[in-house]
């Protein structure tokens, strides 16, 4: 069965199982570990996912896993399709005339991204990732989900000057999508040029791995650049682009790494406001060279293993200040696929790592996070 076939039997088969997301993950409670997520953190999580379709489990979703935070929390990933039944459910609701300015905008770039010869769709393909920030759904507030888009394997690839209009395109979008989805994308911003400089300045063998907004945030552009294998290439990078912030605890923390051979490459994720680059800067290490379909497609998939994350997750506990218990829970989150029967049918649940981050902020690495994600399909 095709992927995209697949997508649409899962999407079928949800229905039959839960009337919303967070009635699924009540459901798969027993695959949370309470150290990761459990109390306030949980009933947050499950509150903000009831007012979104379960069809959304048909696709990669994730959560982000504050480990220098005690509380047991998350905030949530989850991917969107265009041409799915979930991206037909955002669509009905905007039509509806219910929706807020932020659903407009993620309706706008789905339907952009669902006609075939759009040069958004050919940059960025058909998926987009929204990121829900859980933290302050139990004071009654819902902020609008952050915005990604991922460009297409090396598309946007550094050394490529003439594709720069290309990136414009992503660009535009972006801050077309984050004020509210008009059909004419905004003017050029500073934050545009300064996002360009960027994308002027990576060498070919880095490339955008991804480019974001967040509506209810100041910020104009975060963009994540990948490629880097040592201290030196990032170091040469950030200095490039003028990176304000302290190059000695980049370079300080990417020595330790390279020590424990705990990554195979890095991306850094940088803020572009209106008035320049930001000095908070976060470092992801994965620990398999690239993540392009390509790569995929190759086999050698490194999600769902356990073994790849030992380093890692070892300077983590030894060198951060992060919290032991959600350490240990992480090292068994990776697991063999495994059977979920319900009211739906036959699910195969997987649960992996993605990545994990330090975010530098000052002379220190004042946040230490994990990416893990799970995965369902109908069997």
């Amino acid at each position: 069965m095709a992927i995209d076939e697949r997508w649409m039997a899962t999407e079928k088969a949800l229905l039959n199982q839960a009337s919303s997301l967070g009635e699924l993950f009540e459901q798969i409670r027993s695959r949370f570990p309470s150290a990761l997520i459990d109390g306030e953190g949980w009933e947050s999580l499950v509150l903000r996912a009831r007012s979104l379709p379960v069809t959304m489990a048909a696709f990669p979703f994730g959560f982000e896993l504050p480990l220098h935070d005690r509380r047991p929390r998350v905030d949530l990933g989850i991917s969107l399709v265009s041409g799915s039944s979930t991206a037909a459910t955002f669509g009905q609701w905007n039509r509806s005339g219910k929706g807020s300015r932020a659903l407009s905008g993620v309706v706008g770039l789905l339907d952009n991204k669902g006609r075939k010869e759009t040069p958004l769709r050919r940059v960025t393909g058909s998926k987009m990732m929204l990121e829900y920030d859980i933290g302050s759904v139990t004071a009654g507030s819902n902020p609008d989900p952050g915005l990604f888009l991922y460009p297409i394997d090396t598309i946007l690839a550094g050394g490529h000057p003439e594709r720069l209009g290309e990136f414009r395109i992503v660009l535009d979008a972006l801050a077309s999508a984050s004020a509210g989805g008009g059909a004419t994308a905004p003017p050029h911003t500073p934050g545009h040029r300064h996002a360009e400089r960027i994308y002027e300045a990576m060498t070919p063998d880095t490339r955008v791995m991804s480019i974001g907004v967040f509506p209810s945030r100041s910020r104009a552009f975060r963009l994540a650049v990948t490629g880097f294998g040592s201290s030196d290439a990032l170091a040469s990078f950030l200095e490039s682009i003028g990176w304000p912030g302290h190059m000695t605890t980049v370079t300080r923390t990417m020595s330790r790494m390279e020590q424990r051979d705990a990554f195979t490459r890095v991306a850094a994720h940088i803020d572009v406001y209106g008035e320049g680059i930001g000095p908070k800067l976060g470092l992801s290490f994965f620990s398999q060279p690239d993540t392009t379909l390509a790569a995929i497609r190759n086999g050698g998939y490194w999600l769902d293993s356990p073994d790849y994350w030992t380093a890692i997750l070892r300077e983590f506990k030894e060198e951060y200040p992060t919290v032991p218990e959600k350490i240990d829970a992480l090292s068994g989150w990776p697991s063999d696929p495994c059977m979920l029967y319900g009211s739906g049918g036959v699910f195969l649940l997987v649960r992996g790592i993605h990545h994990f981050k330090l975010v530098i902020e000052g002379n220190k690495a004042s946040q230490a996070k994990a990416y893990a994600f799970m995965m369902m399909c109908t069997m």
